[in-house]
């Protein structure tokens, strides 16, 4: 970064700064967004009702882009520049699935004991749903 930008003279450290407060800003917008979004989801652990209507996340849509947006012209009339990104977005998704492998293993009859004991069938039970979710698991890593 340079020591001063240009008619502005902001420094490095308050460069840093901006682009750290954009990250963040950026970062509550995404989950704004995701939470508009998640809360019309078929997921049965939905956090947010879905009291939302297509227009108003279309509406947030919109104006989420346009902050973005004058966001990156700010940074680059401060000739501060973006962060790089730190991996591919199939490489953090496929880490993300392999942690979901790992959970639906620990998921085991054995693992369950110090919850109290499993009935024979209960063990069974709990194996399948195991086994059914890993493999639709294993099916999207792939």
């Amino acid at each position: 970064m340079n020591q001063e930008a240009g008619a502005n003279s902001f420094s490095e450290h308050h460069q840093r700064h901006v682009r750290t407060t954009f990250q963040y800003i950026d970062k509550l917008l995404s989950e704004a967004e995701h939470t508009m979004a998640d809360a019309g989801s078929l997921s049965p652990f939905r956090r947010h009702s879905d009291d939302t209507t297509p227009i108003q996340r279309k509406v947030t849509h919109d104006y989420i882009l346009r902050i973005r947006e004058a966001m990156r012209r700010v940074m680059e009339e401060l000739n501060i520049p973006p962060p790089e990104p730190h991996s591919g977005a199939v490489w953090a998704a496929a880490i993300n699935l392999m942690y979901c492998s790992i959970s639906l293993n620990e998921l085991t009859p054995k693992r369950m004991r110090a919850y109290g004991p499993l009935s024979p069938e209960a063990a069974d039970r709990l194996d399948g749903i195991r086994a059914e979710l890993d493999g639709l698991v294993a099916k999207l890593r792939t």
